[in-house]
C-alpha cells in the first residue's frame, strides 16, 4: 500500500518543465487549437525538421560556407518542436501552461493584466 500510495504521489505532484518558448508559437498555432490541430502542425514540423530527412541539407550546409546564417540546425529545432508537443498534448501539461500563460507567470507575458479590487 505505502509503495502504491508513493506511486500515485509522483504522477500527482508532476513538475512541468518550463519551455525556452510559447509551444504554440513554436508550432505555429494560437492559443485555442484544438488537440487534432496541435497533432497535425507537429506532424508537419516534424516531416519538415526531422534531421533524418534532412541529413543531405546538413552536409551541403556544413561544405558550403561556415558563415551561412540561413543553416538551420535541425536537431535543436526537432527538440523545441518535441518539447512543445510534449506540452501541448499533455491535458494537464497544457492547462498549466495556459493558467501560467493567461496570469503571467514564470516569465510569460500576459494575455491581459489581471485587476485587483479593493476590499475597503
Amino acid at each position: 500500500n505505502n509503495k502504491q500510495q508513493t506511486t500515485n504521489n509522483k504522477q500527482t505532484n508532476k513538475t512541468m518543465k518550463y519551455p525556452s518558448k510559447d509551444p504554440y508559437e513554436t508550432l505555429g498555432l494560437s492559443h485555442d487549437a484544438s488537440p487534432s490541430e496541435i497533432r497535425r502542425a507537429y506532424q508537419k514540423l516534424a516531416l519538415k525538421y526531422h534531421p533524418d530527412r534532412n541529413k543531405n541539407a546538413n552536409n551541403e550546409e556544413s561544405a558550403s560556407s561556415s558563415s551561412n546564417s540561413n543553416s538551420v540546425d535541425y536537431e535543436a529545432k526537432m527538440a523545441e518542436i518535441n518539447e512543445a508537443y510534449g506540452i501541448l498534448k499533455d491535458d494537464e501539461q497544457k492547462r498549466r501552461y495556459d493558467y501560467l500563460y493567461k496570469f503571467g507567470g514564470a516569465g510569460v507575458a500576459p494575455t491581459s493584466t489581471p485587476t485587483y479590487t479593493s476590499t475597503s
